[in-house]
């Protein structure tokens, strides 16, 4: 009985050690842009920062034996889609706290002067437990500490603000894997599955304020080249000139007659006058 109970303890122990967790993803901060975000006085900040968190848990391949159905139109089979859990409330209140303290430490986030309104929003992929190992993982992976086994938990920061040209919106993807092996169990203290997690959701804030910041400001730059255009005059252009008309196409016109010319009359000529003839002179005759 007590080599069981030291076996079980051994089993324990191991399970509990003997794994290390390893982060990546796009999750690096640009120095020269954080430089300019934290030396900025000019940023307006946000008034307030909500948060919410969507858990995709563990799923082992066994758990879809049984379930499922097929789809009439193809004749396919279709596994159940799988649907997210909210995170546990005091899991994501410490994760709203700790969204705010890194966006107030980065100038974006000011309770008392910002204005509007920062949406989080994080995606859990194959998130796990020690609860989901020893009911399926060990169970289907042998040999788990002499062969090693991974398991990757992926994650995804999604950040939704107004901006002065309209919504805007950034993403980060990130990744924790966390490695099974006898051989891990030495790293253990050191590359804890719950410190992974929590350093690369520390690493995706800052990356996504670093974002959020580079949008506010292309937003400001856009603003003020739109109010630019706006105040500047424009010169006046001379008129165009007006199209010529079309002309309705000449049509022959009949040709008119022309009018009958009365014929001239001669005037008659003029008749000589008559000559005049003498009067017999009244000489008489000599006696």
């Amino acid at each position: 009985m007590r080599i069981f109970k030291l076996f079980l303890i051994t089993a324990a122990a191991a399970l509990a050690g003997g794994c290390a967790a390893f982060t990546s993803g796009d999750i690096r901060v640009d120095r020269e842009t954080a430089k300019a975000m934290l030396e900025d006085r000019a940023v307006t900040p946000f008034a307030d920062i909500q948060l919410t968190w969507k858990l995709y848990p563990y799923h082992a391949p066994s758990e879809d034996i049984g379930q499922g159905y097929i789809a009439q139109d193809t004749g396919q089979f279709k596994s159940p889609v799988q649907k997210p859990v909210p995170a546990d409330p005091d899991d994501q209140a410490k994760l709203l706290k700790r969204a705010r303290s890194v966006f107030a430490e980065a100038g974006l986030y000011d309770k008392a002067r910002g204005r509007g309104t920062l949406r989080l929003q994080v995606d859990t992929l194959n998130k796990w437990t020690y609860g989901d190992l020893l009911r399926s993982y060990l169970v289907e992976t042998a040999f788990i500490f002499i062969l090693p086994s991974s398991i990757r938990t992926n994650y995804l920061l999604t950040a939704d603000f107004q901006t002065s040209t309209g919504t805007a919106k950034v993403e980060v993807v990130g990744r924790n894997k966390t490695i099974f092996h006898l051989v891990m169990l030495p790293l253990y203290p050191l590359f804890t599955p719950s410190s992974g997690e929590y350093s690369l959701l520390r690493q995706m804030l800052w990356r996504s304020a670093t974002d959020t910041y580079e949008a506010l400001k292309r937003a400001e730059q856009a603003a003020r080249a739109k109010a630019a255009l706006k105040t500047e005059p424009v010169p006046a252009q001379p008129p165009a000139p007006e199209a010529p008309q079309p002309q309705p196409p000449a049509t022959a016109q009949p040709e008119q007659p022309a009018p009958a010319t009365a014929p001239e009359i001669a005037a008659p000529a003029s008749q000589p006058a008559p000559a005049q003839t003498l009067p017999p002179s009244e000489e008489t005759p000599d006696d």
